[in-house]
């Protein structure tokens, strides 16, 4: 495409956004629950890193209890993956 024949970013962002104004909830909810969904694969590796890291050097502050909160807190991080991903997927 010939430069003279381009628009400019901002130009065509102006153009496009009043078509997303009747979306904006829809849009909102969406990026949210995308962001929610990359918080939720990327705190996986931090809980399995502590639970290790606790059992290397400190073996007796490695509970029942300490790793069930791990596990449970892992279980809401997945719940709330799960509800996010069919959010998008049905939106």
């Amino acid at each position: 495409m010939n430069e003279q024949n381009r628009m400019p970013v901002g130009y065509m962002l102006k153009r496009f956004f009043p078509y997303f104004k009747k979306y904006k909830l829809t849009l909102f909810l969406d990026l949210l629950c995308a962001a929610l969904t990359t918080v939720c694969e990327m705190v996986f590796p931090l809980i399995a890193r502590n639970i290790t890291n606790t059992a290397m050097y400190n073996i007796s502050a490695l509970t029942v209890r300490s790793v069930m909160t791990a596990a449970l807190f892992y279980l809401a991080l997945r719940l709330v993956d799960t509800a996010a991903n069919y959010f998008m997927a049905d939106m």
